[in-house]
C-alpha cells in the first residue's frame, strides 16, 4: 500500500502496509457510493462472465493489482477508495470506477481523464493476470458501451471485425444495432486486448551512440528457450528508439566471427537467462567475447513458470562457467515481463540501465 495513511500513530508512519482486498467484500461506504454516482462517465466497458460465472477472488485480485499500480505510476498518489464490490482508482490523471454486479465487472472512466483508452487497455491486461491466477480457462467476453448511447452495448471482438471490414453497423448485445464509428474512442491506443505487443504510440528514448558503435545492446539467448522472449524484447526496444542486435534465426546460423563483431559494435551485452542457457556453446562464446571486450553485462531472466525456459535462479548460478561466475555480482538480474501493465516499468528500467552502461 504505497500511500500515506494519516490514521496511523506518528511513530508508525514508516511501517509497510498491505491491502488484503478479500476483506473488503462485506464493507460499505456511503461516501464512495455517492462519489461514483456523481462521476461524469466517459468510456465504459464490461468484463462479462455470465456465460459461466464469476468466481470469488477475481474482482479482489483485480483491485489489488489496481491499487499497486496506482501507487507506482504518476506524480498523483491519491489512495484508491475501496469498499465492498466497488472502487474509485487513479492511474496518474486517469480516474475510473470499478464495480462488480453479479457476473459482470464494470469499468467506467471519468470523462475528462487522461488517455482513457490506454487506461482501459491496462485494466484489461491486469484482468487477464487476475483471471489466470484464479481460473485460467474461465470463459468471458469484453463488452463496450456506446459513448453515444449508454443503452447500446456491443461485443468487442464483433466491433473489431466490423472495423477491419468497413461495416457501418453491427448487432448489439440487446435488440438495437450499434454504429461502429461510435466506438472509435476505444481504439485510440490500438487494440484493447493485445497483451504483449505495442499497438499505440510509444515514446522514443534519445540515446546517442559513441563513435564506432552501431547498437545499443546485443541480446544473447538460447533460441529454443528464449527466442520468442528476445524477439519480443528486441521489437519493443526498437519501438522505443534503440538499435538492437539479436539473432532471429535458428541458433548457430551465423558464424562466430559475425557474432563477435556484433558484440564489439554494441554498447552493452544483455544475457537472457533460461534453464539450459549455459549449455549453449554459442551463448558461452558470446559471453566470453563480451567479458574479454569489457562490455557492460546486463541480465534478464525468464519469470514465467509456465514457460519452457523457466528455472530457479540458483540453476544459473550453479551452471555458469567459472570464468563468468562474477557476472551475478555486476548487476541485479531483471525478471522478464510480458504483460502490458508490467512492461512500462520493465522497459523504462532496462533502457535506463542500457543508457548508464
Amino acid at each position: 500500500w504505497n500511500f500515506p495513511v494519516k490514521a496511523l500513530p506518528k511513530g508508525r508512519q514508516g511501517e509497510p502496509l498491505f491491502l488484503v482486498s478479500s476483506l473488503l467484500k462485506n464493507s460499505t461506504d456511503a461516501d464512495l457510493d455517492a462519489e461514483i454516482a456523481d462521476m461524469d462517465l466517459g468510456l465504459t466497458c464490461i468484463l462479462d462472465f455470465s456465460e459461466f460465472f464469476l468466481p470469488d477472488g477475481v474482482f479482489a485480485r483485480l483491485l489489488s493489482l489496481c491499487a499497486q499500480y496506482s501507487g507506482d505510476v504518476g506524480a498523483v498518489a491519491r489512495a484508491p477508495q475501496l469498499a465492498g464490490n466497488q472502487a474509485i482508482v487513479r492511474f496518474g490523471l486517469s480516474v475510473f470506477a470499478l464495480e462488480q454486479i453479479k457476473d459482470k465487472i464494470w469499468i467506467r472512466v471519468e470523462r475528462d481523464s487522461e488517455q482513457p483508452a490506454s487506461t482501459l487497455k491496462t485494466l484489461v491486461s491486469m484482468f487477464r493476470g487476475a483471471r489466470d491466477a484464479v481460473f485460467r480457462d474461465l470463459p468471458w467476453e469484453l463488452l463496450l458501451q456506446s459513448p453515444k448511447n449508454a443503452s447500446v452495448m456491443a461485443v468487442y471482438d464483433t466491433v473489431v471485425r466490423a472495423r477491419t471490414s468497413s461495416v457501418a453497423f453491427v448487432e448489439s448485445v440487446g435488440t438495437k444495432n450499434a454504429r461502429v464509428a461510435d466506438f472509435e474512442p476505444f481504439f485510440k491506443d490500438g487494440s484493447l486486448t493485445e497483451d504483449e505487443r505495442d499497438t499505440g504510440e510509444i515514446e522514443e528514448a534519445d540515446l546517442p551512440l559513441a563513435p564506432g558503435l552501431e547498437y545499443h545492446v546485443f541480446l544473447s539467448h538460447k533460441q529454443l528457450e528464449a527466442g520468442d522472449a528476445c524477439n519480443l524484447m528486441a521489437e519493443k526496444l526498437v519501438n522505443r528508439g534503440l538499435k538492437v542486435w539479436v539473432d532471429q534465426r535458428t541458433e548457430g546460423s551465423l558464424s562466430p566471427e559475425k557474432m563477435r563483431a556484433g558484440i564489439q559494435a554494441s554498447k552493452c551485452y544483455l544475457l537472457f537467462l533460461s534453464k539450459t542457457v549455459f549449455k549453449s556453446e554459442m551463448v558461452c562464446m558470446e559471453l566470453d567475447t563480451a567479458l574479454r571486450a569489457e562490455k557492460p553485462i546486463l541480465l534478464v531472466h525468464e519469470s514465467d513458470p509456465n514457460r519452457a525456459g523457466f528455472a530457479a535462479f540458483q540453476t544459473y548460478i550453479d551452471t555458469v562457467p567459472e570464468s563468468a561466475r562474477h557476472i551475478f555480482g555486476l548487476s541485479e538480474s531483471m525478471p522478464f515481463q510480458r504483460r502490458l501493465y508490467l512492461t512500462d516499468g520493465f522497459y523504462n528500467e532496462l533502457i535506463s540501465r542500457i543508457d548508464a552502461s
